[in-house]
């Protein structure tokens, strides 16, 4: 018996001669290539997505946004930063706005008493809130 001529499972899976199996290699190579492909491209969208996140602002080596504009001495702003790191770890601030809503005073009561100060105006609102509600 010739080696060419026996019975061989692989043959007959797809469909015995060699221009069958060039079809068969083929049609996987052809997907083998698409699957790399497209993992290619996704790769590189995904990197380029962090590139782009990472371009729209600067951040502090803690991953806090540099402000623009210096409000607050540079000091009451690495408290801060340090402060907001303990206490909200997974919140970022925009210390632009912060620093227009909150003078450093606020800012130093805070890092001290771990709370910011309310002015009687806005506890009278609170407080008249808070009597409006009937769940409380």
């Amino acid at each position: 018996m010739s080696r060419n001529s026996g019975f061989h499972p692989f043959n007959q899976m797809i469909g015995g001669n060699n221009n069958s199996k060039k079809k068969y290699f083929l049609i996987i190579f052809v997907f083998i290539f698409i699957f790399v492909f497209i993992y290619f491209i996704f790769i590189y969208f995904q990197n380029k997505n962090k590139e782009t996140e990472t371009e729209n602002f600067t951040l502090f080596p803690e991953g806090y946004p540099i402000p623009t504009s210096y409000i607050w001495d540079k000091n009451i702003i690495n408290d801060f930063n340090k402060f907001q790191q303990i206490h909200n770890p997974y919140l970022r601030f925009d210390l632009d706005i912060i620093q227009k809503q909150a003078s450093e005073e606020e800012v130093k009561e805070l890092i001290k008493n771990s709370k910011w100060k309310w002015s009687q105006d806005i506890q009278d609102i609170y407080k008249q809130y808070i009597a409006q509600i009937m769940i409380i």
